[in-house]
């Protein structure tokens, strides 16, 4: 049980705190920074985003099917899935029947990090000097995705011994 209160504090810091730091720059070294700042006022200011601020931004912006799936992979399936492992240990139905269904929606875990990834690597190569960085979310994400692997290991390793 304390794993799974941890596992559920980490799916929380992810998906609340910074995930993706952006900072524009205009040419090598942000030797024109001072047009972007004349140019785009606020709108060239380094810029955190959260996952759920990340939905939001699409929301706001009508992109709509991009929040759906954003939605859908970061927050519906991680915490389908951690309601599956905690119901693993309190339902009264087989065990094992849980089980199967958490590994099924587990095929969808990592796919959010991978966003992320291409988001930043997309930024990365990007004209101008503008970077993008991983935020302490993202790891703290990717380590509710890990501590979720390792329960399932766990259950796993308590259905084949007990068969």
């Amino acid at each position: 049980m304390k794993l799974a209160v941890a596992n559920l504090a980490l799916f929380l810091f992810g998906v609340f705190i910074p995930c993706l730091k952006i900072t524009p720059h205009l040419g090598d070294g942000g030797a024109f920074d001072f047009v972007g700042h004349i140019a785009f006022g606020e709108n060239f200011q380094v810029k955190e985003l959260s996952i759920f601020q990340g939905i939001i931004e699409f929301i706001k912006g009508g992109d709509y099917f991009l929040a759906i799936v954003l939605c859908a992979f970061t927050l519906f399936f991680p915490a389908y899935k951690m309601y599956l492992t905690m119901a693993y240990h309190y339902s009264k139905n087989s065990p094992k029947e849980t089980y199967e269904k958490i590994l099924k929606i587990s095929k969808y875990s990592m796919l959010d990090i991978f966003v992320i990834g291409l988001i930043v690597l997309a930024f990365k190569n990007i004209p101008g000097g503008t970077t993008a960085s991983i935020g302490l979310g993202a790891i703290f994400f990717a380590s509710n995705i890990f501590l979720t692997k390792y329960i399932l290991h766990k259950i796993s390793r308590e259905i084949s011994s007990s068969q």
